[in-house]
């Protein structure tokens, strides 16, 4: 066998998981992604039962697989928590789980349809660990795109996906207009250790203060909300331009 072929036969594929959100934006990210990249897509979605018919009958993203994360948890089959195992989920991943929970409106304080017992939270975040570990395990993603959590079983499943060394890219935009980052944490830069250690050449802190006075001062919403449409595409960037 030639050998170019054989290589190019046996060279693997990469896995990336998208989390979906009702926005749809990670979506179209998926779909611009796959133009450019060559590799197995796969989808967590997170939405409610009206749009699952357009997820089931679309083609213009070819999911190996997706899972419906609210199917997932409401057909769990779990009767009663089982709280030793979300004791030892805890102390082997280092996650407080309650203080996940207690941070998720829907538990507490804005959801005026149902007051959760602490057993109903148990019995969900059981439910979700161990449908996020069945996903990791079968999938073994390469891996995570991402936005931003707004809900506690996102960030959840992102402490996981690092934890069990999936590359985690989550699109957010910082505090500086105009800008994107893509990075495991939305509050810290994956390559940077301390801000200290970066060279800003002829920027003292008094003109990078008027510099971003200006610009936000010629902002406008819209601007804003272009330049993020804009910027998703730095996602396939990053995997046709070496990943750094």
């Amino acid at each position: 066998m030639n050998r170019t072929k054989a290589f190019i036969v046996s060279q693997k594929k990469d896995k990336i998981l998208v989390w979906i959100g009702a926005e749809l934006v990670h979506y179209f990210l998926a779909c611009g992604l796959q133009k450019k990249h060559d590799a197995e897509y796969y989808a967590i979605i997170d939405i409610t039962n009206k749009p699952k018919k357009f997820f089931l009958e679309q083609d213009l993203v070819d999911f190996k697989k997706i899972w419906f994360y609210h199917d997932e948890i409401n057909n769990s089959n779990i009767k009663k928590p089982d709280t030793k195992f979300l004791r030892e989920f805890e102390d082997s991943q280092n996650v407080n789980l309650w203080n996940l929970a207690l941070n998720e409106r829907i538990f507490y304080r804005f959801f005026d349809y149902h007051k959760f017992s602490d057993e109903e939270i148990m019995k969900i975040e059981e439910s979700s660990i161990k449908f996020f570990q069945r996903v990791l395990d079968e999938v073994k993603p390469d891996y995570f795109v991402t936005k931003q959590p707004s809900f506690h079983h996102l960030e959840l499943f992102r402490r996981m996906c690092i934890f069990h060394g999936v590359k985690v890219l989550m699109l957010s935009s910082p505090k500086t207009p105009k800008r994107n980052i893509i990075s495991e944490s939305d509050t810290k830069f994956d390559f940077i250790d301390n801000l200290d250690h970066i060279d800003c050449p002829n920027k003292s802190f008094s003109g990078l203060r008027e510099e971003l006075q200006s610009i936000n001062g010629k902002t406008t919403t819209r601007e804003l909300a272009m330049n993020y449409w804009n910027n998703m595409m730095i996602i396939p960037d990053y995997f046709l331009k070496g990943r750094t």
